[in-house]
């Protein structure tokens, strides 16, 4: 396989993913060690990746969802990280980050749910009983940077990674609100 092959399999694997170990796009491509670190360097090099201990990191905006943009802050709806507010009239309020989604819930009277995405599983979750990074260092959205998990186990292993606090909904919300 080509080098450019090779480079587009791997930014199309991270099209779907915000981030990747070293292991799983070795397994996937089938190569050396050596020969992944250099296409890495290559697309770090070009603003493409993030290399990080053990993996990389798109660089690329997380992908974008058709539903518009962010109530608050008006940013586009990354997948990864939306929030949506269900009222009881079946209305929706979508927010593009947990962080935007607890500015929402302060103005937003008369919510009955609300959904978020475990940012590691891109599984849809109540919000009010996730489990939150609050100040990781990784840049996602808004500031300060919010994660929402459905498992603390995955809170506890992202903040191995990239620091911050794990928070409760109640511990955010008061935080943030």
């Amino acid at each position: 396989m080509s080098r450019e092959i090779r480079l587009q399999k791997i930014l199309q694997l991270l099209s779907h993913q915000q981030g990747l170990t070293v292991g799983e796009i070795r397994r996937l491509l089938e190569v050396s060690p050596m020969t992944l670190y250099r296409d890495l360097r290559e697309l770090e090099d070009r603003n493409l990746v993030r290399r990080v201990r053990g993996g990389v990191l798109s660089e690329n905006p997380i992908l974008i969802s058709a539903q518009g943009s962010c109530a608050l802050c008006g940013k586009e709806l990354p997948v990864r990280t939306r929030i949506t507010l269900l009222d009881s009239r079946g209305g929706k309020t979508h927010a593009c980050c947990s962080h935007c989604g607890f500015g929402l819930m302060k103005h937003h009277e008369g919510y009955e749910s609300i959904l978020g995405v475990d940012f590691l599983s891109d599984t849809v979750l109540d919000f009010e009983k996730g489990h939150f990074l609050v100040r990781p260092q990784i840049k996602i959205c808004c500031e300060p940077a919010v994660l929402v998990f459905a498992r603390i186990e995955d809170a506890m292993r992202m903040q191995k990674g990239f620091g911050g606090e794990i928070m409760s909904f109640e511990t955010v919300q008061n935080l943030l609100c």
